[in-house]
């Protein structure tokens, strides 16, 4: 899901304690991408073995099913700050309850829907082989250029003293309903003797189809130790429960930083380290793992970055 918003923040009655109400007006791209792969745990077994394995006279088969939608979001929000009692500006800057919302009016503009079926199968040997009574790969595609639909975010959030707390809820009754839609379809009659896919148009056996996204919530909590910090963040939205923790200690100039997030019923571990080479520019490199293959094997994964500050950091 991206969904960045550019706009305005009009704010009208602030109190001296930093407290204020305001309304957000902006607009951006709301795009969104899914897809859903079923491979046969045979074929599963085959790719993660590290001997040659044959399975002779079957068939394995791997489906996708993947869909798109980009739309143009224009949003009205509202914001606002309430002075925790007995609080005053000189104490904190930060410190309140934070309250937000937006509604997103969504025009859709494109949606695309693939089905992907792919067979493989075998000889008596184990090979693969050619079934003249099927065709190896097929893909159904749907798409429309045309969709209306609408989005709700909430959030509430409180800053005390060191503290943070935030709970907030993305995409509530989030849905693009897309009509004139035409389907075609792809069609690849052997895997030995090249060729194209052969293309199809079909008659689609709906003219409307509602696109809903999962709602996404989460709830945080945040410590500043000045020298270090901490996180922990719950959650449950596009990859089903998810759960994030992590800390960072400063030394000098480099932060070292560890955490551990767990998503798709897996823990998976992270360490980084933070290189401030001046007040205005960083060097940042991580290091954790996935499981985002067929095997599911675990694979580690680098990054590295570069962080410019707008400020200069305090000391």
């Amino acid at each position: 899901m991206l969904s960045p918003s550019f706009g305005h923040l009009f704010r009208f009655k602030r109190t001296p304690e930093g407290g204020f109400n305001g309304i957000y007006v902006g607009a951006g791209p709301y795009i969104s991408a899914k897809t859903a792969l079923n491979v046969d745990d045979r074929l599963r077994q085959v790719l993660a073995s590290n001997q040659d394995v044959r399975v002779p006279n079957t068939s394995f088969q791997i489906r996708d099913q993947s869909a798109g939608q980009a739309a143009l979001a224009i949003t009205v929000g509202y914001r606002g700050r309430l002075a925790l009692l007995g609080s005053s500006s000189s104490e904190s800057r930060r410190n309140g309850i934070y309250i937000a919302g937006n509604y997103h009016y969504l025009r859709g503009f494109r949606f695309d829907s693939a089905d992907l079926q792919v067979r493989f199968d075998t000889d008596s040997g184990g090979l693969i082989t050619l079934n003249p009574t099927v065709s190896p790969a097929l893909a159904d595609h749907l798409y429309s250029n045309r969709g209306n639909g609408y989005a709700v975010d909430i959030g509430v959030g409180a800053v005390v003293n060191r503290w943070q707390f935030g709970v907030g809820s993305n995409g509530i009754g989030n849905r693009i309903e897309w009509d004139s839609l035409r389907l075609e379809r792809y069609a690849l009659q052997s895997l030995f003797n090249g060729g194209n896919f052969v293309r199809q148009a079909l008659p689609s056996s709906t003219s409307t189809t509602r696109v809903e996204l999962p709602v996404d919530t989460n709830a945080d909590v945040r410590y500043n130790g000045g020298s270090w910090a901490a996180l922990a963040q719950a959650g449950h939205g596009y990859h089903g429960n998810i759960f994030h923790a992590g800390g960072e200690k400063r030394l000098g100039p480099i932060e070292v930083r560890g955490g551990a997030r767990f998503s798709r019923d897996m823990w998976h571990p992270a360490v980084g380290l933070g290189f401030d080479l001046s007040n205005r520019f960083a060097i940042d490199v991580a290091a954790t793992d996935s499981t985002a293959n067929i095997q599911r094997m675990r694979k580690a994964i680098f990054a590295v970055s570069l962080r410019f500050n707008h400020e200069a950091k305090e000391n």
